[in-house]
């Protein structure tokens, strides 16, 4: 893969963003749900395929790519403009709901972009104590229950990612690949990737 500057066709990106001060950006259920609903929505609006997503109570990722000359930017930008005006409605919130401008990083080889879907698909286990698969499947808010085949999202796009995996049982090795704990050297090469503190 390329390294390209700006938003461009053909192009793979990681988009996450946090809550100000680290504050939650859902609060119960029904946030997750509609936020959930708004993807699709916007999905179907804007070009964009959803390799993979994972949201969480102070932030959120996504696994982008741009089929279009239309930025991954439209879709974002609509999303969380639809979820600000409703966060402050709901809660009566006056301020920024989110730290910062959303971040969008260019995937730039093959095995970043694999190991930003296990980054990703691996977010909730910091609320768990150890590693469990049926924790990870039973989490509605990401799209690892479509790669896993518990729960199929149809906005989510798996084809890519299980394409590097094995030809009879993708699904399978994937789900083995996910319980694998990533290297020092794995993380390093993401570092720019992702989030920069712990979370």
């Amino acid at each position: 893969m390329a390294i390209h500057k700006h938003y461009a066709k053909g192009y793979y990106y990681h988009v996450y963003s946090r809550g100000n001060q680290n504050r939650d950006i859902f609060r119960d259920d029904s946030d997750y749900s509609r936020f959930t609903g708004k993807i699709k929505e916007y999905q179907e609006k804007y070009p964009v395929q959803i390799l993979a997503y994972c949201l969480m109570p102070s932030h959120f990722h996504f696994l982008l790519y741009q089929p279009t000359k239309l930025p991954i930017t439209k879709f974002i930008q609509a999303l969380l403009v639809s979820h600000v005006r409703y966060f402050q409605t709901k809660y009566n919130l006056v301020g920024h709901l989110f730290q910062q401008r959303f971040q969008a990083k260019i995937i730039n080889t093959d095995d970043n972009l694999l190991n930003l879907s296990r980054y990703i698909h691996q977010n909730p286990l910091a609320a768990a104590k150890n590693f469990s698969d049926s924790f990870l499947n039973s989490y509605q808010y990401s799209s690892y229950s479509t790669y896993s085949g518990t729960k199929k999202k149809s906005f989510v796009k798996t084809d890519l990612i299980l394409s590097y995996f094995s030809k009879t049982n993708p699904k399978l090795d994937y789900k083995t690949f996910i319980k694998t704990p990533m290297k020092k050297e794995e993380i390093n090469k993401i570092s720019k990737l992702i989030i920069e503190s712990n979370l």
